[in-house]
C-alpha cells in the first residue's frame, strides 16, 4: 500500500495498490524530496488513458522496476483531470526537451527544490521496443545522471527556468501576417488542412477539433450572404460531421463519441469516451441540424443526449468524466464483435441490412474482430444516412442488449467543472435549438447539481467525487460554468443562475484577471504554481477558456450593464490579439471572440412578462431564427441590460431586440407576434444561412 489510498481520484485510486511507493502532489511529499534532495519523478495521466494502464502494467506493477523507483526518486502520481495547471506545465517542458508534442501518459523527471524537469517522456515499455528504451534502462540512467553529472542537469534546469521566464514575461509574438482580417485567414488554413477525401482536418490520428467545426458554423451563422464562401464552408461542415457518425468516431451501438481515430478514415477509434469531447459535440450537430437542415444531425444529437443520461449522468444532476478505453483486459473489447455472434443474434431480415451497412461483409478490422462503422451506407437525401432504417435499429437495439451483459469500461465517476460547464451548455443550445425543453431542464439541474456540489464558501472547485472536491477552480472551470448558465439563461431564466452568473464573473476578474497585461491567468492569483503562471490563448480539444472568457464577459456587460466586464473582455481582447494574428488556425475560438468584440452579436431580451411568458416564448421561436438567444427573465427580476429597457411602464412587457450596445423595444404585446415575418434585411431576424 503507498500513499494514493483514499484520494478523490479514480486513477490515483488505479495505483494505490502497486509496489510503486507514489504519493499525491501534495507539499508533504515535495518537502519530503527537498529534505532528502532526492529527484522526483511525477507521472500524469487520467483514468480513461489506455497508454497509462499499459504503462502500470508493464512497469509500475513490476517488483523490480519499483524497487528501482523507490530506491532513487519519490514518485508523485498526478490525474491531470485534478491538476490541469501541472499537466500543462509539464507538457511544455516536455516540448521544450524533446521537441516533440506531449500527450499521456507524461513521464517527467524533475530536481526537488525548483521542481525544474531534466528528463521528461511519455510511455515507455519494460523492455526496449519499437525504439523506446526499457523503463529500467531509463531510471538507472537518470539515477546515474542526477548523482554524477549535477553541472549538466543543472545547466539544464537553468536554460528551462530562463525559457519559462521568457514565456511568462508576457512578450506578444510577432504577428506572420498583416492581413486584418483574422477570420478569413483562418478559414483559408482550414481549407488547405482540410481531408476531401475522408472529411476532418489533418491526418492520423484524427480529431473531431470541435473549436474549428465551431468556427465555420459561427462563420455560416454571422457573416452576411455570401453564396461562394458559402459553398466553400459547406463541404468542410457536412463532409467532416457525417463522416464522423458513418465511421468508428461513433459507437453505432449505444451512442457517444470516442476521443479520436487512429487512422485517417475515421474507422478505428481510441476507445475512451471523454465528457468534454461529447458535450461540444452534441451542440454542434444541434447547430448543424437548424444550419443545414439535415436531419441525421438532429438524430444525432438525440443520440447523445440518450448517451449522457443513460451512461455518465449522475443522480445529483452533474455528469462523470470519462468511460474507460479498456475493458476485460482489452481495449476496445466492450466494442468488438465477432460476425458469427452478431448473425445468431439477428433476424435474416435485420442481417441483410446490417451485414452490409456495419461492414460485416468486410474483413475484420481490429485484431480479427469487427469494430462497427457504416462508411459506405448510402446516404439518403438531407443526410440521413442510416438513421431512420427500422431493420438497422432493431438490428442495433438487440446488439445493444447483449452488449449491455459484456464486462463494461471502467467509469471516471468524478464531476468537473470545467466539462459539465460544457455539457450545461451542449444541452441548453441543443435543446433549444431543436425544441427539446426536456434537454433543456437536464442542463438547469446539472446547472443545480454543481451549485450544490461545487461550490464550498461562495468558490467554485474544480472537481468532487464521493464528496470530496479537489482544488479550487482553475479558469476553464469559471469560465466554462459561466458560459454554460449564460446559454441556460438564453434558453430559460432562473434568477438564481442569474445570480450565480454575476458571482462567478465578479470571481473571474478578482481571481484570474492579469489586470496590467490583460487576459486570464489559468491559475487563481492565490493558489502556487510551479515554473510560471500560465495565460493560454490556444485551442485544444477545447475551446480556449480566455476566448470563452471574453464571449461571456461581452454577453454579461450587455445583459447587465455592468461596463466592469465590457472593460475587462476590451483588455482581454487586446492582450489576445497579437496571439491570433500570429497564428489564427491555432487561435480559431479567439478569433470568434474578436469578431464579437468588433461586432456584438443580436439577442433578444423580454422583460416583464409575467403569465404570458410561455405564449411570448412560442411566438418569439416562430417569428424570429433558432440562433438567436431570448433572455427573459421574470418580472420581479429588475431590469436587464442596464438603464436601456427602464422606459418599459411597471408591469409591463417589452420584447428588446438588442444589437451592439443598444436594446430596441421592437413589440409590446404578444399578439403583435402573430404579424408578418420580420424585416429581411434586418440581420438580427434573418436565417443564418
Amino acid at each position: 500500500m503507498n500513499h494514493l489510498a483514499g484520494q478523490a481520484s479514480a486513477y490515483l485510486l488505479q495505483h494505490a495498490h502497486q509496489p510503486v511507493d507514489w504519493h499525491p502532489y501534495c507539499e508533504e511529499a515535495l518537502a519530503r524530496a527537498r529534505a532528502e534532495q532526492k529527484p522526483i519523478f511525477l507521472s500524469i495521466g487520467y483514468a480513461a488513458c489506455h497508454w497509462c494502464h499499459i504503462m502500470a502494467e508493464e512497469c509500475f506493477e513490476d517488483p523490480a522496476i519499483a524497487a528501482a523507483l523507490n530506491a532513487s526518486f519519490l514518485n508523485i502520481k498526478i490525474d491531470r483531470e485534478l491538476r490541469p495547471d501541472l499537466d500543462q506545465i509539464y507538457q511544455l517542458a516536455h516540448q521544450w526537451l524533446t521537441g516533440r508534442a506531449g500527450g499521456w501518459p507524461l513521464s517527467v523527471f524533475v530536481e526537488p527544490d525548483r521542481l525544474t524537469p531534466f528528463f521528461a517522456g511519455t510511455y515507455f515499455p519494460r523492455e526496449p521496443r519499437d525504439g523506446l528504451p526499457g523503463f529500467g534502462e531509463v531510471i538507472a540512467a537518470l539515477s546515474r545522471y542526477y548523482r554524477e553529472q549535477s553541472g549538466d542537469w543543472r545547466l539544464l534546469t537553468g536554460k528551462i527556468r530562463e525559457a519559462f521566464a521568457s514565456l511568462a514575461s508576457g512578450i506578444p509574438p510577432s504577428p506572420e501576417s498583416s492581413d486584418s482580417d483574422l477570420s478569413a485567414t483562418a478559414q483559408a488554413g482550414l481549407e488547405r488542412n482540410f481531408d476531401r477525401r475522408s472529411g476532418g482536418f489533418g491526418g492520423a490520428p484524427k480529431f473531431p477539433h470541435p473549436p474549428a467545426l465551431a468556427f465555420l458554423l459561427g462563420r455560416l451563422t454571422n457573416l452576411p450572404p455570401d453564396p461562394p464562401n458559402h459553398s466553400r464552408m459547406a463541404p468542410l461542415i457536412n463532409q467532416t460531421l457525417a463522416a464522423m457518425t458513418q465511421g468508428g468516431l461513433w459507437d453505432h451501438i449505444g451512442g457517444g463519441f470516442f476521443r479520436y481515430c487512429v487512422d485517417a478514415d475515421w474507422q478505428i477509434p481510441h476507445f475512451e469516451k471523454m465528457l468534454d469531447d461529447n458535450a461540444l459535440l452534441l451542440a454542434l450537430y444541434a447547430e448543424a441540424a437548424v444550419l443545414t437542415g439535415r436531419p441525421a444531425y438532429a438524430a444525432t444529437a438525440a443520440s447523445l443526449v440518450d448517451w449522457l443520461k443513460t451512461e455518465m449522468q449522475d443522480p445529483a444532476g452533474g455528469f462523470y468524466s470519462s468511460l474507460d478505453a479498456d475493458s476485460d483486459g482489452g481495449e476496445g473489447r466492450y466494442y468488438l464483435w465477432e460476425r458469427d455472434e452478431v448473425r445468431s443474434l439477428l433476424t435474416p431480415e435485420e442481417w441483410a441490412v446490417a451485414e452490409t451497412a456495419w461492414g460485416l461483409d468486410r474483413p475484420a478490422n481490429f485484431e480479427g474482430r469487427w469494430h462497427l462503422s457504416q462508411p459506405t451506407y448510402p446516404e439518403r437525401e438531407g443526410g440521413g444516412g442510416a438513421a431512420g432504417d427500422p431493420l438497422l435499429e432493431s438490428a442495433r437495439l438487440r446488439l445493444l442488449r447483449t452488449r449491455l451483459n459484456r464486462p463494461r469500461p471502467a467509469r471516471d465517476d468524478k464531476i468537473r467543472a470545467a466539462a459539465n460547464g460544457l455539457t450545461v451548455r451542449g444541452l441548453a443550445r441543443a435543446g433549444w435549438l431543436l425544441d427539446r425543453p426536456d434537454w433543456i431542464d437536464l442542463a438547469g439541474r446539472c446547472a443545480d447539481g454543481l451549485a450544490t456540489g461545487l461550490v464550498r464558501n461562495g468558490r467554485l472547485m474544480s472537481s468532487t467525487r464521493e464528496g470530496k472536491t479537489a482544488e479550487p477552480a482553475f479558469l476553464p472551470d469559471q469560465v466554462f460554468v459561466l458560459e454554460g448558465l449564460l446559454e441556460l439563461l438564453g434558453t430559460h431564466w432562473e434568477a438564481r443562475w442569474y445570480e450565480w452568473a454575476l458571482a462567478l464573473a465578479d470571481q473571474l476578474l478578482e481571481r484570474f484577471e492579469d489586470r496590467s497585461g490583460g487576459g486570464f491567468w489559468y491559475t487563481a492569483h492565490d493558489r502556487p504554481t510551479p515554473l510560471i503562471r500560465l495565460k493560454t490563448w490556444a485551442d485544444e480539444s477545447v475551446p480556449s477558456a480566455n476566448a470563452v472568457a471574453l464571449r461571456a464577459l461581452l454577453t454579461l456587460a450587455r445583459l447587465s450593464g455592468r461596463s466592469r466586464y465590457h472593460e475587462a473582455a476590451l483588455r482581454g481582447g487586446v492582450a489576445g490579439r497579437p496571439h491570433a494574428s500570429a497564428a489564427p488556425q491555432a487561435h480559431l475560438s479567439l478569433v470568434l471572440s474578436l469578431s464579437a468584440l468588433d461586432s456584438p452579436p443580436p439577442f433578444l431580451l423580454l422583460h416583464g412578462a409575467r403569465d404570458d411568458r410561455p405564449e411570448w416564448l412560442a411566438l418569439i421561436r416562430k417569428r424570429f431564427p433558432k440562433t438567436l438567444p431570448v433572455f427573459a427573465p421574470g418580472a420581479d427580476d429588475g431590469p436587464m441590460a442596464g438603464e436601456q429597457v427602464i422606459a418599459a411602464a411597471p408591469g409591463e412587457a417589452r420584447l428588446y431586440l438588442c444589437q451592439g450596445t443598444a436594446c430596441t423595444a421592437v413589440f409590446s404585446r404578444p399578439d403583435e407576434l402573430t404579424g408578418g415575418p420580420p424585416d429581411s434585411r434586418d440581420p438580427a431576424t434573418s436565417p443564418g444561412c
